[in-house]
């Protein structure tokens, strides 16, 4: 090696050190305020499952500005319910399963059967979730619970998931023709309870944006209530189809 391509070499081994340092310390003052925040966190005592939260979670849990319990659920929901975008989009495209499965017709009514049992469970766990929240918002003049509120976020976007697996669930099983009418109702099912939670996603934060814009003293004298009133009109045409399926099924189990 020559001496003009040592020196080459010296020039591009340190000035690829220095950027070396140069990003890590970027790195390291990048991640600097969040773990910052995550002491102040564990100082002020919080839950560990609120100190893992992301950060723009966990700050609004610590420095608590106005409206934060409103404020905290409406941006734990909407990340929750981020998650579901893709099967969400699976469900509204009616993208084409790869896999579809047939059941003998006893199979198939016993397995319509559990579907109507998972339905019927849906609405019973939105209003739970429903109650939930409303403890985890506190009484008025009280401030809420940081932890149960991103809880009960999670439990609306479980169920909001829940909902769109179910009614996907319905294309990925072969129904006879007589069943169509079923087939079809699924989906519109299937909406009423996803479009229910995605709907309090956006109303929060409609209501949220109009108390923000209001003085402090103004704010003062709200009481937010948010309600979870959900009554599928397609539970007596699903129940009056699984009847109807069953009959068939009955009358004449061999060519159904």
């Amino acid at each position: 090696m020559s001496w003009v391509q040592a020196v080459v070499w010296l020039a591009t081994f340190f000035s690829g050190a220095l950027a070396a340092l140069l990003l890590g310390d970027r790195v390291k003052r990048s991640l600097a305020p969040e773990s910052r925040l995550r002491r102040r966190a564990l100082k002020a005592g919080l839950p560990r499952s609120v100190v893992q939260l992301p950060t723009e979670q966990l700050e609004l849990a610590i420095s608590r500005p106005p409206l934060w319990e409103y404020r905290l659920f409406q941006v734990a929901l909407h990340a929750a319910l981020s998650e579901n975008a893709s099967i969400a989009a699976e469900l509204r495209f009616g993208l084409p399963k790869q896999k579809v499965q047939t059941l003998a017709p006893s199979e198939t009514i016993d397995w319509l059967k559990r579907k109507w049992a998972e339905f019927m469970e849906f609405e019973p766990a939105l209003q739970l979730a429903g109650s939930d929240l409303q403890v985890a918002f506190g009484q008025p003049g009280e401030p809420g619970d940081s932890e149960l509120l991103v809880r009960v976020a999670k439990d609306f976007a479980a169920i909001h998931r829940r909902a769109i697996e179910w009614a996907i669930s319905f294309r990925e099983m072969h129904l006879p023709d007589d069943l169509r009418t079923l087939a079809a109702c699924t989906s519109k099912a299937s909406a009423v309870f996803t479009s229910a939670i995605e709907e309090l996603d956006e109303r929060t934060w409609f209501q949220l944006e109009k108390m923000l814009a209001r003085s402090e003293s103004e704010r003062e004298e709200l009481v937010v209530k948010i309600t979870i009133v959900v009554a599928s009109p397609y539970s007596q045409e699903l129940a009056a189809e699984l009847e109807r399926a069953t009959k068939l099924f009955e009358r004449d189990p061999e060519t159904w």
